[in-house]
């Protein structure tokens, strides 16, 4: 049976504030939550503090810094990328460094050379979020926060440059404009002209003035709106490439500052020391560092999940992975001393929201492995549930493809806890591999799972059906095959159909012959025979008519029904002839 160690996750490292006191991450922020005080976006200290400090956001803050002190032009931030690719957060950053550059000092000084200085003691902030609210016109939230009439353009025309920097006058003005690029496609052709010449208004303002700053989003760089800002006057930022998703994962889940090294160290060491020392398993050169880095989850974990939210066709990955492993990690951290796969319990009534959260992924593949881990508890294999969560989320995949499926060390590193041993995991792989599941394909060294039942279920399932005289009707055929010419003798009715002419036959009988079944053929069933010195009885040295040679000769038919049925997937039925 699976061992648990003495020593925990939460042994060795502290859950981060941010979980510990809102039992999840919230991988979704909001621009417009900026004046709701019971959401973290308006609390800056808090937003700021959990903020990873990507690369895409050290980028922004030296730019800023640098507008701000007059030695870069480009006072208007332009972040594209897809959705999930955290545009919306790097927004909120930049906005809390306007709205409250106190804090934004504290958090970031340390790591922006000069930001402290650069930061204007006071400013007015003007948030935009046109998926909550949409303006008749851009620029009238603009103008609105700075209390400034532009005057009425019905007749045609935008606010300028002028008309934008009397309104801003000496103060700092901040603009954050999210979502922008889906708005302004709702935009008749009159008001997409005046919207793109307020916006090349402000790009130019922001450029000339470095008390004006602009802050928008776009999803892609082909958009209308993207032409319209993407100038040598803006800083274009590609979020998609700005985000580690294993940094971010260590950042929100964990206090990494206290971590106790030296035990995290000794729990990888023991792990890639069990690994090592077992012929089951293929351990890369550089596992254990890659075990260091990312303890306390596994890093084959982390490259699963990566791989299974990428392959959705989405760019949400460190979103969906946040959420998923934040749940484990609660569930979890006081139970296990290393996060694998074997922790992401698949069923709902177990583990509600990581059961739902994988079957967002596939709800299809999910479904039938939680019936597997029916059948496996059924059975009483010991590390079936964790056997089935590895390969589960190693089928989590759109397509055929080579990525799809985990081979036996792909397993073990999902199933193995300190404690187990390596070779109980392997003879369950091998139960779970062979007939005591109905969905877990296995083709050459990768086991995965599908919808569709293997064929070892669907021959079972067919198996019910078959009679015993259609498992003796093949014990019949084999016999006829083996002695080609001869007459088998299998159940009573075969005694008397054996032909009266002058050819030698060779009878041949599945058990032993009695007197009377002797005398029955030699008589013909009573009927006469004519001759009598043409039959050769032969027998068996033990019956074949046993138990199991009738059970296996049932399996049989079973598997020729599966070959027969058109319905089913013609490798399947390649599969069942192999039987």
């Amino acid at each position: 049976m699976p061992v648990a160690s003495s020593t925990t996750v939460g042994d060795v490292v502290s859950l981060s504030q941010e979980l510990v006191e809102e039992e999840r991450i919230r991988g979704q922020v909001r621009l417009y939550n900026v004046d709701n005080a019971d959401r973290v976006e308006s609390d800056s200290e808090k937003f700021l503090r959990r903020t990873l400090t990507t690369d895409g956001i050290q980028k922004s803050l030296r730019i800023l810094r640098d507008s701000l002190t007059g030695e870069d032009i480009r006072g208007t931030h332009l972040l594209r990328g897809p959705f999930g690719t955290g545009k919306s957060h790097q927004m909120l950053v930049l906005y809390h460094c306007f709205n409250n550059p106190e804090v934004a000092r504290k958090r970031f000084s340390d790591e922006i050379t000069d930001f402290d200085t650069a930061l204007p003691d006071e400013a007015t902030t003007i948030p935009v979020a046109l998926q909550y609210s949409q303006p008749e016109e851009l620029w009238d939230p603009f103008f609105d926060a700075l209390d400034f009439d532009p005057g009425s353009f019905e007749a045609g025309g935008w606010p300028d440059m002028e008309e934008i920097m009397t309104a801003v006058g000496d103060q700092t003005v901040a603009l954050f404009v999210d979502e922008l690029e889906r708005w302004f496609e709702t935009l008749d052709d009159d008001k997409t002209e005046a919207t793109k010449g307020f916006l090349q208004s402000i790009l130019e303002a922001a450029s000339e003035y470095d008390n004006l700053h602009f802050v928008t989003s776009v999803l892609q760089k082909e958009s209308e709106v993207y032409g319209v800002l993407n100038r040598e006057k803006s800083a274009s930022i590609n979020m998609r490439s700005e985000v580690n998703s294993r940094e971010l994962i260590q950042h929100r889940l964990f206090d990494s500052a206290s971590k106790d090294k030296e035990a995290a160290r000794d729990i990888v060491d023991s792990y890639f020391e069990a690994y090592e020392a077992s012929e089951h398993v293929n351990v890369s050169g550089d596992k254990r560092q890659k075990m260091y880095e990312a303890y306390p989850v596994h890093p084959d974990l982390l490259e699963t999940l990566e791989e299974d939210y990428y392959a959705q066709g989405e760019n949400q990955a460190a979103r969906g992975m946040l959420f998923l492993l934040s749940k484990t990690v609660l569930a979890k951290h006081d139970q296990t001393d290393f996060i694998t796969h074997a922790d992401l319990e698949p069923r709902t009534e177990v583990e509600r929201e990581i059961g739902t959260e994988l079957s967002h992924l596939d709800d299809d593949v999910h479904g039938v492995c939680v019936e597997d881990i029916g059948r496996v508890e059924e059975a009483e294999i010991p590390y079936g549930q964790h056997i089935l969560s590895t390969i589960l989320l190693h089928s989590l995949r759109p397509g055929d493809t080579e990525m799809i499926g985990a081979d036996q060390s792909d397993i073990i590193f999902g199933s193995y806890q300190l404690g187990d041993n390596i070779s109980d995991i392997v003879r369950d792989l091998n139960r779970v591999s062979n007939g005591n599941t109905w969905y877990v394909h296995t083709k050459g060294e990768k086991h995965v799972i599908r919808e569709s039942r293997t064929v070892s279920a669907l021959i079972n399932d067919e198996r019910a059906g078959v009679t015993r005289d259609e498992a003796l009707g093949n014990i019949r055929d084999a016999i006829g095959r083996i002695f080609e010419g001869g007459h088998p003798v299998v159940q009573d009715d075969d005694l008397t159909e054996v032909t009266d002419n002058k050819q030698t036959k060779a009878i041949i009988k599945a058990d032993e012959w009695t007197a009377e079944e002797v005398e029955t053929v030699i008589t013909n069933g009573g009927d006469g025979r004519e001759y009598r010195n043409t039959l050769v009885f032969v027998q068996p040295t033990k019956s074949v008519l046993d138990s199991t040679t009738v059970e296996k000769a049932k399996d049989l038919e079973a598997a020729l029904s599966v070959k027969r049925d058109d319905t089913i997937d013609t490798e399947l039925q390649n599969d069942a002839s192999e039987r």
